[in-house]
């Protein structure tokens, strides 16, 4: 069964499914979804072009679409009119008033959108063909498979068997709650449900809730690859373990969820041997105050968590209980009231880049145990600390540089010349050899010698004590290029100029600056100093 899907907001509808070969004959022009409430059927509005031939499951052709009350839109010159919506030379088919001139038609997806529709009412055939999920699931499993399963607004007490081509969605979400997180959902499942084929998965647009045991377990038995995909779905377990991960058999798990939200009473993710776990914009919480991590990684197992939220009382949020584990987290929010960011209790490895990490445990640290510990830019609200026995290994993060980039070529990344910059507990400030001033007092009894700094550029020189010897700097210290300004400010004393190592100041050892106000500005080409201002 072959799926189209529009998107308007955060709402998802299906707009076509159909069995037959032919179904490569139709497209849809302008179409939306309004009123979820009506999910057994899509609520459309705008204009619905049709082009070619739409089958329904049995293979006959539907020459017009059922409505709500009973009547036939039938299409003029391929096109419905179906909210009122009048275009030039467009004659409107008289049934836009239909459903108490509310401009609203109501098309049965049982129909042709999709055969696999569930409804809790008992007015099945009417909004819905199932009842269950599992029935429908069941159903498609039966016929093959590669189906899509749209479930109406109601709450569904049953334990869910997935299965690998059957895809499933609930009618749509409630308000939207941010941008990370998906509203409450219309659809709510109440059980413990499990999924162990290889294959693929989708699950969209559901609530699931569980008082006890694990809400979700993935454990395929046989060689081959086992996806499990969650988009905008929240998970609610007061008692236990959200998605447990636990491939055996030479079977290989990959499990992605996006936008999902979930709270639970221990470990919300527990991921196994053979098993990749990528989450995006999600959001865990712990309704207890249990110390358990939040996401437990274990085996050969690897999760990485982008841009997300994570919150426990109590408890790490991560751990490293393999030394074949690793994780990473990047662009999120990390809190715990007591407990660690990373607590390696096996020596796996663990990536963090650009989070902000609150945690209040104890000893001070956010980092715990023996592992490997990849970082940078870590912000840290409490502490900041790292175990001794960890092993560190700060990232060397540098812009690209884009300029003078040949086409197609790879970029490389811009480093930092410390004799041009300096750096500042991680801040890198440019140096200016126009504006920087070195005030310089001769003191008695002498002689004086200042040696130039490479953060030098102006030196400005009081000799009215003692006479002065300033002694310029040489490679690898600077680089060539740099240029120094040699000045007598005050004082009837005269100013020597040395270089250290042998080299020379326009062929000679030393230069004299005569006092008053003389000055001497030399450059360095990377071997010898060449004055040019004097």
């Amino acid at each position: 069964m072959n799926s189209t899907f529009f998107k308007t907001g955060m709402i998802h509808a299906l707009a076509l499914a159909c069995i037959a070969p032919q179904c490569d004959a139709r497209t849809f022009k302008d179409l939306r979804v309004r009123n979820c409430l009506q999910a057994g059927s899509l609520n459309v509005c705008g204009n619905l072009r049709v082009n070619g031939t739409i089958l329904g499951p049995n293979g006959s052709p539907i020459p017009a679409f059922d409505v709500d009350n009973g009547a036939d839109v039938v299409p003029f010159n391929n096109i419905v009119q179906v909210s009122g919506l009048s275009g030039t030379g467009f004659v409107p088919s008289g049934i836009e008033t239909h459903n108490g001139a509310t401009n609203d038609i109501f098309i049965e997806n049982r129909r042709w959108v999709t055969e696999y529709v569930v409804d809790p009412s008992a007015q099945v055939g009417a909004r819905g063909t199932f009842q269950t999920i599992q029935g429908a699931i069941d159903a498609a499993v039966a016929a093959g498979g590669n189906a899509y399963i749209l479930v109406r607004p109601g709450t569904y007490i049953e334990d869910l068997t997935f299965h690998a081509g059957i895809d499933i969605a609930g009618a749509c979400n409630g308000t939207d709650i941010g941008i990370r997180l998906p509203g409450r959902s219309l659809v709510v499942v109440v059980g413990n449900h499990s999924y162990v084929d290889i294959g693929s998965c989708v699950v969209e647009n559901i609530e699931f809730t569980a008082s006890l045991g694990d809400l979700l377990t993935i454990s395929p038995t046989s060689a081959g690859i086992c996806k499990f995909i969650q988009k905008s779905c929240i998970s609610y377990n007061t008692g236990g373990r959200g998605v447990v991960i636990n491939p055996t058999g030479g079977s290989f798990v990959v499990y992605a969820e996006q936008q999902c939200q979930s709270v639970t009473e221990a470990e919300a993710l527990v991921a196994m041997d053979l098993s990749l776990v990528y989450s995006s914009e999600c959001a865990y919480q712990r309704s207890g105050a249990l110390s358990l991590p939040m996401i437990k990684i274990e085996g050969s197992s690897s999760v990485i968590v982008y841009n997300g939220l994570v919150f426990t009382p109590q408890g790490s949020i991560f751990e490293i209980a393999s030394t074949g584990a690793t994780g990473e987290a990047s662009y999120s929010a990390m809190t715990t009231g007591n407990g660690y960011f990373v607590n390696f209790t096996a020596a796996g490895t663990f990536t963090a880049v650009h989070n902000t990490v609150n945690t209040t445990e104890i000893s001070g640290n956010n980092v715990s145990g023996a592992g490997i510990y990849q970082y940078a830019d870590i912000a840290s609200v409490t502490s900041n600390g790292i175990d001794s026995a960890t092993t560190q290994v700060p990232f060397d993060w540098k812009p690209y540089a884009t300029a003078n980039v040949t086409a197609n070529a790879v970029r490389g990344t811009a480093g930092f010349a410390s004799t041009q910059f300096n750096v500042t507990n991680g801040f890198v400030e440019l140096f200016s050899p126009f504006f920087a001033y070195t005030p310089v007092v001769a003191t008695a009894p002498g002689p004086f010698t200042y040696t130039v700094l490479p953060t030098d550029s102006y030196i400005a020189v009081d000799t009215t004590a003692v006479g002065a010897t300033v002694t310029l700097p040489v490679s690898p210290t600077i680089a060539a290029g740099r240029t120094f300004t040699i000045k007598s400010v005050a004082g009837a004393n005269n100013i020597t100029v040395d270089v250290t190592g042998g080299v020379f100041i326009d062929g000679a050892a030393t230069q004299t600056i005569i006092a008053p106000n003389g000055f001497l500005q030399v450059l360095y080409n990377g071997t010898t100093y060449e004055i040019y201002g004097q």
